[in-house]
């Protein structure tokens, strides 16, 4: 359900705010023990923005345009979304009323 939405708002041009697991973004096939569990997760929680999508035909997988507000030598990394949710505590989007 979190895919088809977060597709749903990149293509109306509306980014989604993400809470996901900082290690996805140095490591892709991270994955962490103890979803949305601060205390027993070995993750680190960080804040990042969807800002857009693609196909991967190496891969064959979608992925999604992950913009990092901080450190490093890109703020923009493509992450598989598969991925992204099995790391996702959070997700956020505005509607316009």
């Amino acid at each position: 359900q979190y895919q088809e939405k977060v597709l749903s708002l990149l293509r109306q041009g509306k980014p989604v705010a993400l809470s996901t697991c900082a290690q996805i973004l140095s490591n892709p096939q991270f994955v962490q023990s103890h979803q949305g569990d601060l205390k027993t997760s070995t993750c680190s929680h960080h804040s990042v923005t969807i800002t857009g999508y693609r196909w991967n035909e190496t891969k064959k997988s979608c992925e999604w345009m992950l913009w990092n507000s901080w450190g490093g030598k890109s703020n923009e990394n493509w992450v598989d979304v598969k991925t992204v949710l099995n790391n996702n505590n959070d997700m956020t989007y505005l509607e316009k009323r």
